[in-house]
Order: C-alpha cells, then structure tokens, then sequence
C-alpha cells in the first residue's frame, strides 16, 4: 500500500498553523480537533484482526462492505454511563464537546461523516461479570479512523488540544507512527475456528427453553404482555481464538446487506452481522425499519417463494411485525412533522431466513432531538416486547442472565445530527477462546415452543457457523 505519508504530514501542519493563527491561545483550551485528509486506499482487510487487537477501544462497522466501512482505534475523547438517565447524561456531555470542536472534515467532502462510535446495553440489569468490559452506554471519537464511504477513502486523526499543547512536529509524528503502524500491521492467514464444545444445545436445555415460552405464554393469557421477546446462549470452546479477519470476511460475504461490527472493550469482543436498522438519521430526516417476524429460506426457488407468501399472509407473524410498525410510529410522534409508512411489509431475505420488513421515513421536527429518539426507539417490540416494561421485567425473570450487548444498540453519530444506529442481534461475545452467542424469539399468543427453538437455531446460524464443526456436542 502506498502513501503519501509526507503529504498528510504536510497537510496537517498548515491545518496546525491554520488553527493556531485563528486563536493564538488555543493550546490553553480544551478543544477536540479532528484532522481530515483523503488516502488511497481502506486498510488491507488481512490486516484488521491484529490492528482491532492492538488497541482497546476499537471499532469496525461496514454494511454494503464495498459502499461503507470504518475501522476505528484508540480514543480521543468518550462519553459513557451506567446510569438509568444515561442518555441525558450523554447528550448534555456531548453537547459541552461540541461547542468545543474544531475540523477540517470540508476538505475530504464527504457528507454525515462519523466522529463518536460505539454501543448501548439492552437494558440497565445487574452483571456478573460477562460484559464488565462494556459499560452501559459507551461512545467514543476514535484518536484515528479509517473511512470508505463508495469510491472515497479517508482518514480522521483526532486529538485533544490542552493534552497535545499544540507542538506541531509531535503532532505530525504521532499521526504518521499511527499510519504506518496500521499500513505495516501484521496480516491474518485467514484460518478457521474449530469448535471444540458447546454449552446451551442439549435437551436440558430445551427443555428449559420450553418451560421459559409456556411462562411466556402464560402472561400472555393473562393479559400481563401481548408480545414478549425470550432469548437464549449457547457458549462455544474454540481454537485457536477468533481471527476477526476471517470473521468479518465471511459475514460480509454471506450477509452482504446486513451490518457487520466488531466492538473491542478490555478483554471482549462484541460481534456480528445484523439486519436491524434501528435508525438513521440524515439532512433532518430519519429512516427506520420495523423488522418481526420469521420463516425459514426453502431449499428451491419455487419453496422459497412459497414460504416468503406464507410468511406474508401468516396472522401471528403480521401481529407481531405491527407492534414494532406503532411503537415505532409512538415514539416518534412528538419528534417529527411528517411520516410515511411503507402500506404492506415486505420481505428481507438472509442467506439463513426471511423477515417482514416495512420502511419507515419521517421529517424532524429539530435535528437535536437524534438521542433523544434512538432512547425512544431501543428497546424495539422485535427485540423486547409490548408494552415494553411488562416485557422488560418478564424478560429479566425468565431468561435469569443479562443481555448485556446482545439487541442493543450499536453505531455512529457526529454533532451535525447524523448517524447511523443498529440493533445488536445475530451476535457473540469473544473472550479469548469462548464464544457465546445469542438468539431470540417473539412469544405472542399462539407460539409454538418447539418451532421457536427452531427459529433460535436458525438465527444462530450467521455465528456458529463460522467454526468448523459447528453441530459438535
């Protein structure tokens, strides 16, 4: 890969001389600086595993892998919590940073750039210990970011002013020792996991499953919930440890159309290929996607047309997709102006399975209001239920484990009102050789316990198999 290394050391110093001639004091402030600059091309992707690994936070997200993709290492700055008010909090601290933030992002013109990436829980619950390395709500701007949005490729170096003092050749230096790290990282020889055990897959544990939807069930009966989602794990013994090259590359292979993340915090790595837009948010409006209910691929065109119209005209599968549709529609109400709805769902179709899909498009009211509607938004009925705090509090009696990041938010966002946020399914978390992967259902009054097990199975498919021998007992 070759760059021109002494051209964006180059560039960075007169954007150094620039802003320190605006505002001779600057090295006495604490001001966040971005640095923005083109480069040839996006990191090699043998690469990525050992440079995600090299520092922790880390970051990648890529949906469409040859239209978006960002690799992001270090922090500049984060914002996190582990309050029940953390999104207030957030906004208030991220607020205070943006009025004392300072770019060049014009110069690579590239519109809704990122800046903060990162997640958010499930639900605020006590851990044990799974997901210590996670707070509840975590974002950070990464100290440098590698950016592919179609045909451009660019690079955001980010840094502190007070922290830096502002001397111009240390500056410099840091960013290209940061490029030529990556550029010279050590490439993946793109090896497969063997699994070696599973924990989660025995009739124990179907049982216990069974039991878990007739309790869900039963609540519905009793009018206690119309929808709640219940999930389960399965954790997996592998070796060697994960390869996040050879991860990334066959979910963008297989799941070209979902959004694929690797999410480095401490010892964990938080994983997967996801096909739930939560939202996003672009030139004062927002997109989302209500996303419920599931069938199967068949194994012929002619079956899998079959089962997609099945799917569409199935009443408990429509019920269920038409609790996301109002919730989504609810939270939105006080936040937009206008709002379309797609008339009839359609079908997403996976390498694995099919969805209802509907398109949502609404025009805000105030750009600002970006967190607050995402807080409105998580947890969707797809991913937790109707109404939601019944459905929370079943959930956390019946599952008897925290969800920790698994269907929760994952995503980016900049100070201009732009971002692009996910829900965390069809995921894992990685500690050194265990895996374990999630997956869940949505119980409404006619479930059936054995064809939700068999659904779990189906959405534990983007994970498990990416290990040989996935079906080892």
């Amino acid at each position: 890969m070759n760059h021109n290394y002494e051209q964006v050391g180059n560039l960075l110093r007169n954007f150094l001389k620039e802003i320190s001639d605006k505002d001779p004091y600057l090295h006495n402030k604490k001001k966040l600086i971005t640095f923005a600059f083109r480069r040839e091309e996006f990191v090699h992707p043998l690469k990525v595993d050992s440079i995600l690994r090299s520092e922790s936070p880390s970051f990648y997200l890529s949906r469409d892998s040859s239209k978006f993709k960002l690799l992001a290492i270090g922090k500049a700055i984060e914002v996190s919590t582990n309050r029940e008010e953390q999104f207030d909090e957030i906004k208030e601290k991220i607020s205070q940073i943006g009025e004392n933030f300072i770019s060049n992002l014009e110069e690579i013109k590239l519109k809704h750039v990122p800046l903060f990436v990162g997640g958010k829980k499930f639900s605020l619950q006590q851990d044990s210990g799974t997901w210590e390395d996670f707070p509840e709500s975590y974002w950070f701007v990464p100290r440098l970011m590698i950016l592919q949005y179609n045909d451009i490729t660019a690079g955001l170096f980010t840094f502190q002013s007070d922290a830096a003092n502002l001397q111009p050749e240390e500056i410099v230096s840091s960013l290209l020792l940061e490029l030529n790290r990556i550029d010279s990282a050590p490439q993946s020889t793109l090896k497969r996991g063997t699994i070696n055990s599973i924990e989660g897959n025995s009739s124990t544990d179907k049982q216990h499953w069974v039991h878990m939807v007739e309790k869900a069930l039963e609540a519905i009966e009793n009018q206690k919930v119309k929808k709640v989602v219940v999930s389960r794990k399965v954790e997996l013994r592998v070796s060697p440890e994960l390869d996040f090259a050879t991860l990334i590359r066959q979910l963008e292979n297989d799941y070209p159309d979902c959004y694929t993340f690797v999410f480095h915090s401490g010892e964990s790595f938080f994983f997967g290929a996801t096909p739930e837009r939560l939202a996003r948010f672009s030139n004062e409006q927002v997109y989302t996607d209500a996303l419920a209910g599931s069938a199967p691929r068949g194994k012929t065109k002619e079956e899998d047309i079959a089962i997609g119209q099945k799917l569409l005209s199935d009443p408990k599968n429509l019920a269920e997709q038409k609790f996301v549709v109002d919730h989504i529609v609810n939270s939105l109400m006080d936040y937009v102006d206008e709002i379309s709805i797609q008339e009839e769902p359609e079908l997403m179709k996976l390498a694995n399975i099919q969805h209802l899909h509907s398109k949502i498009v609404a025009t805000l009211k105030h750009s600002s209001s970006m967190l607050s509607i995402v807080e409105q938004l998580h947890p969707t009925p797809a991913v937790c239920g109707h109404p939601r705090d019944s459905a929370l509090e079943l959930i956390r009696r019946l599952e008897g484990y925290p969800r920790g990041m698994y269907s929760g938010i994952i995503g980016w966002f900049n100070f201009n009102g732009d971002g692009e946020f996910a829900v965390a399914i069809r995921s894992a978390l990685a500690k050194k050789n265990r895996v374990i992967a999630f997956a869940g259902c949505g119980i409404v009054k006619g479930s059936q316990p054995e064809s939700e097990f068999n659904e779990t199975n189906l959405k534990l498919k983007p994970i498990l198999s990416l290990f040989e021998h996935e079906n080892k007992n």
